[in-house]
């Protein structure tokens, strides 16, 4: 595994020389910047060379430290650890007992949850749904796992087993609802034709009967501080229960109300 801050390092102290570059197993760029440092060392010391060309490998060795130094550590890992990630043995993680078991269910979730993660980072969803499904055989009512593997086939444009566990997700518990509307994994499952009924039948704050029921009590409570209302409209309308067309029509009926 390939270190940030050590790649960022020896960038900036001997970046000149490409040692950064072979570090992060790029020789070819390595020997490339380390000739092209010794030719401008050369000219240095060559007599009548007024051009100081070693400055330019200087400054692309400082250049490449910044640029390690405020890369995200995803990004970092997605382009230079990936192969090693990939490699691991699982066996050989801290968490893990020498009789190939768990020391507990929960370290046994929390690794293969983890694992998932991983997976799912480097975009390999065949791998994190393995390392999802394992964690949910030592706790099938885990909402979150539910989820992630919701995430998963969703991204693989696997329809029916993205709303199964999605389902499952909401009747363990999983309470954001907001997260179907949002999350990028879903993206998938919104144009699906059955994913407008499946969010009225795990919010039901946004069927339909809820919807009119909810702004036919809004009209009728008048006791309720004007500004309190506009306010649960706006998050009516923030949560998509109601279309722009809709938030105006009530908000414009709650005003003309309290005239």
């Amino acid at each position: 595994m390939k270190n940030k801050i050590v790649t960022a390092i020896l960038a900036f102290f001997f970046g000149i020389f490409g040692v950064h570059r072979f570090y992060l197993g790029q020789k070819p760029w390595g020997v490339l910047m380390f000739v092209a440092s010794m030719f401008s060392i050369f000219l240095l010391v060559a007599p009548r060379n007024p051009v100081p060309f070693i400055i330019l490998p200087a400054m692309i060795g400082f250049i490449d430290a910044l640029l390690f130094l405020v890369m995200p550590q995803s990004d970092f890992d997605k382009k230079y650890n990936k192969q090693s990630i990939e490699e691991r043995d699982p066996f050989d993680q801290p968490s893990y007992t020498s009789t190939g078991a768990f020391a507990s269910e929960k370290e046994a979730i929390a690794w293969h949850r983890s694992k998932g993660i991983e997976r799912y980072r480097f975009e390999d969803y065949e791998g994190a749904i393995d390392s999802f499904s394992q964690a949910l055989g030592y706790n099938y009512r885990d909402p979150a796992l539910h989820f992630n593997l919701a995430c998963c086939h969703s991204m693989m444009e696997e329809a029916d087993d993205a709303f199964h566990h999605l389902e499952d997700a909401f009747k363990y518990g999983f309470s954001e609802h907001e997260k179907l509307q949002v999350h990028p994994a879903l993206a998938f499952l919104r144009i699906q034709p059955g994913f407008k009924s499946f969010l009225d039948s795990v919010d039901p704050a946004s069927s339909p009967k809820a919807r009119e029921d909810l702004l036919e009590n809004l009209q009728k409570n008048t006791a309720d501080p004007l500004l309190s209302q506009l306010e649960l409209l706006e998050s009516l309308r923030e949560k998509e229960i109601l279309t722009p067309e809709e938030y105006s029509q009530q908000r414009k009926k709650l005003l003309e109300s309290r005239l």
